[in-house]
């Protein structure tokens, strides 16, 4: 039994490194893909500040407030 090198063993151990270190960078950018897919509908989900009008009592987007349409309304139009 012969337990040296030979050219059949060393180019099958380093196809089968190649192999392995291609398989994880696949899985890690497939990972990757998926978590920066879910930061972004994580995102789109995110609850917004309201404001109550103080003349009508409605609660309006914090950021985009518009006029109720009520005579004292502070916002506007």
């Amino acid at each position: 039994m012969m337990l040296g090198f030979s050219l059949t063993k060393v180019l099958f151990t380093f196809a089968a490194i190649l192999l392995a270190w291609f398989a994880f960078k696949y899985v890690g950018r497939m990972a990757e893909r998926k978590a920066d897919g879910d930061a972004k509908r994580a995102a789109q989900r995110t609850a917004k500040e309201m404001t109550p009008c103080p003349q009508c009592g409605s609660f309006l987007d914090a950021q985009s407030a518009r006029a109720c349409g009520r005579d004292k309304c502070p916002y506007p139009g």
